[in-house]
């Protein structure tokens, strides 16, 4: 991706969950890390990242994430109360209340 789009310079807007959420953190905690059919531990997901790992692996791969910015998907904010309170906070701590990363990086 980086050397198709080295010439342009274009950006790149990247998602991808965060596995420090402090969700993931409580089940760890207790022991649980159980694969499901969707979040954070959908079956599909073959790595995890958190906010520093993704930018680290980004660097690596040639890309400077320009912004950096933690959310909330609708659904979950209504699973669960705390959520509403940790999605106003959300992009003053990412790494422990973001439930996913959005990512706008540029090739370097």
């Amino acid at each position: 991706l980086r050397d198709a789009t080295a010439r342009r310079r274009p950006e790149i807007v990247l998602t991808t969950a965060n596995i420090g959420f402090f969700v993931m953190r409580l089940m760890l905690l207790t022991g649980n890390f159980n694969y499901g059919r969707k979040g954070i531990l959908d079956r599909t997901h073959l790595r995890f990242y958190t906010e520093r790992s993704l930018v680290e692996m980004l660097r690596a791969a040639g890309f400077e994430p320009v912004h950096v910015r933690g959310s909330i998907p609708v659904p979950f904010l209504h699973q669960v109360a705390l959520c509403r309170v940790a999605h106003r906070v959300g992009n003053l701590r990412r790494s422990l209340f973001a439930y996913n990363f959005v990512v706008t990086a540029v090739p370097t």
